[in-house]
């Protein structure tokens, strides 16, 4: 009788951990979710106020491509959810149009300025496209994953972190 009180008592213990672990994965996920939606909107926004700057037919100046290309890393070094249709993009549109950039050349060349408009689109384009975010997020989830166990897998493995100076 009482093994058999043990072994309920046991399967509630496991039903209540799976039901925290689901709850706890459910807010990750949103909170990724409205993450990257808020990445994907700063980069947007950067990319049309270019844009916005370029169609009206003023210079370019150095200060909107240095914060251009501010936003672009600050981007990729909060893509933890590795948003690879942005990144690819990205990508591209630095090789194709940032690289020796001469913002008073965008001016001047026609050419230029027409390849620097293409790529700013497609950018916003990319920024602003559905994203699927059940992959997205399900391979960020993976970085957070804790076993049943209590094991934790992926980056979180590596240890604890450090203490704060506010802690100590």
């Amino acid at each position: 009788m009482a093994l058999a009180g043990l072994a309920d008592a046991e399967r509630a213990r496991r039903t209540a951990d799976a039901a925290y672990r689901a709850e706890v994965e459910a807010r990750v996920a949103a909170a990724l979710e409205q993450s990257l939606a808020g990445f994907r909107a700063q980069l947007a926004e950067a990319c049309q106020g270019v844009l916005a700057h370029l169609q009206s037919g003023r210079p370019l100046r150095e200060g909107s491509v240095a914060r251009l290309r501010r936003t672009i890393q600050r981007f990729r070094a909060l893509n933890l959810v590795e948003d690879d249709a942005v990144e690819h993009q990205l990508a591209t549109f630095e090789q194709t149009c940032l690289e020796g950039l001469d913002p008073a050349a965008v001016q001047r060349t026609p050419d230029l300025r027409a390849t620097l408009t293409t790529g700013l689109q497609a950018v916003v384009e990319a920024a602003t496209a559905e994203l699927p975010r059940s992959a997205l997020t399900g391979r960020a989830l993976r970085h957070f994953d804790v076993e049943a166990d209590g094991d934790l897998r992926g980056p979180a493995a590596a240890g604890p972190m450090p203490e704060s100076p506010v802690a100590a």
